[in-house]
């Protein structure tokens, strides 16, 4: 990469101030929560890794900045357990939902906020597929 894209985009982020996008992010979701015609609970898809972890704290900061008589949607978050996790990744999982449910309760939160691990059927899954049916693996062309 050559020195002058590496400058601009030095230039560019010198300008953003990260925490005031943060803010202009969670007065629109609180915007977004609040609406009257909307009564459709939110999922929130989280997986542990930094996108999903932002998006959920962001919606979590959102909802804690308003006052308790305006909670009134559910918001689901779901993680999905694919079953092909090792045990150790299973385990960190699990944990990571329980210090949600953990937090949403000593929050107050616990009626709001709803903890969900989904799974796929037996039949959709991975290992189901590959060993018991035989399916190739994908391979690039």
């Amino acid at each position: 990469m050559n020195t002058s894209v590496i400058e601009r985009w030095k230039k560019r982020y010198e300008q953003v101030n990260v925490f005031e996008e943060f803010d202009t992010i969670i007065d629109l979701l609180k915007q977004e929560y609040c609406r009257e015609e909307q009564i459709k609970p939110w999922v929130v898809s989280y997986s542990g890794g930094k996108d999903s972890s932002l998006v959920l704290t962001l919606v979590w900061q959102a909802i804690t900045q308003l006052p308790a008589s305006k909670r009134k949607r559910k918001i689901h978050v779901i993680m999905s357990d694919t079953a092909v996790e090792t045990p150790v990744m299973e385990l960190h999982q699990h944990s990571q939902l329980k210090l949600i449910e953990q937090s949403s309760k000593a929050q107050g939160l616990d009626h709001i906020i709803k903890v969900h691990m989904v799974r796929p059927p037996i039949t959709s899954r991975f290992f189901y597929k590959i060993i018991g049916r035989g399916t190739p693996n994908p391979t690039p062309n």
